[in-house]
């Protein structure tokens, strides 16, 4: 039961719902530019380590290595390739 119009009576139910939902449409837009923001620059950083890594390994494989460490250094880069395509392919954060 709603009071006849005395003070302290605040807006009616279809102004609060009102109210909520445009707050609410003001926080999704919010986040969804956070979140293209946040992704542009997770998918740069990404991609820089990726390349760090890969510059690592060309730079160790130049040097004279016995082979059980020129099989461990291919090891390491096979595993940080796989590691780098299969967060990218299932959508984890950090991913492309």
């Amino acid at each position: 039961m709603q009071p006849d119009g005395g003070p302290g009576v605040g807006p009616s139910p279809r102004e609060a719902a009102a109210f909520l939902l445009d707050k609410i449409r003001q926080g999704s837009g919010y986040a969804r530019g956070k979140k293209k923001r946040f992704g542009r620059s997770a998918a740069v950083t990404k991609v820089t380590m990726l390349a760090l890594s890969a510059a690592s390994t060309v730079i160790l494989g130049l040097q004279n290595l016995n082979a059980w460490a020129g099989l461990a250094l291919a090891c390491v880069a096979l595993v940080t390739l796989l590691g780098a395509v299969d967060r990218s392919s299932i959508g984890a954060p950090g991913g492309f």
